[in-house]
This record gives structure tokens, sequence and C-alpha cells, in this order.
């Protein structure tokens, strides 16, 4: 039986937007500091990739007036790191989508099943770009 509540898709959807947010503008830094080749690739696409993840949060969150509980929602991981740190963040990130999908009632929210889906697609397209510019 789906065990989510409007409280934790808020902060699911608030920590989700968070850390995308903060690794898309980590990686635009790295992009810049980079010179041409694989890693300012990397780190491009992973700017784009994370921002359109962080829209699909801040997209999805209820509107609902509610203070965002403690926990919930995606691990945190503390401030973005090493290109190496993308592809745990990015495995983490795949592991909470399949939890969500667990989570939420397919009847009563197809739109955060959907949500969850969209967004594990993108980690996966941008798993793929990591592990072949990085490998």
């Amino acid at each position: 039986m789906p065990t989510e509540t409007i409280a934790d898709l808020v902060a699911r959807c608030e920590a989700g937007r968070r850390e995308a947010q903060a690794w898309s503008e980590h990686l635009a830094a790295v992009a810049l500091a980079a010179g041409p080749g694989a890693t300012q690739r990397l780190a491009v696409a992973g700017t784009h990739r994370l921002g359109r993840i962080a829209d699909l949060w801040a997209a999805r969150r209820p509107t609902v007036p509610l203070d965002p509980p403690d926990g919930g929602g995606p691990s945190a991981v503390g401030a973005p790191g090493s290109l190496a740190g993308l592809r745990v963040m990015l495995e983490r990130l795949l592991a909470d989508t399949d939890a969500m999908l667990d989570a939420v009632d397919p009847d009563l929210d197809p739109a955060t099943r959907d949500l969850a889906r969209r967004v594990a697609s993108e980690a996966r397209d941008l798993l793929a770009v990591h592990d072949r510019l990085m490998p």
C-alpha cells in the first residue's frame, strides 16, 4: 500500500529541486573552469540535464501550504563535489525515484509517478554521458 503523503511529496520535491539545482550550478562552474575535453563536455551536459530535473521537481511540488517536515525526500549528500560524486548522486537519485514509484498510489497521483519516471530518464541519460566521457 502506498504511503506517500502530501507533506512527504512537498519535502521530496523541494529536496530534489535543491539538490539538482546545486549540482547544476556546481557543474556550470566546472564547465567554465575546465578546458575543452571530456570534463567540460560532461559538466555542460550535466548542467542542462540537472537544470531540467530541478524544473521537474519544482513543477510537481504541491501548492498545499505546508511547512516541509524534517526528513523525507531524497537523501542529502551535502554540497556538490567531484565528478565522481556526480555518479554517486545519480545512482542515489535513481534509487530514490524507484522508491517514489513504490510509495505513490498510481490511481491517486499519476502525475507524481510520471515525474519519477521523467526524472529517472534524465538521470539515466546523464549517467550514460558520464560513463562515456569518464570511463
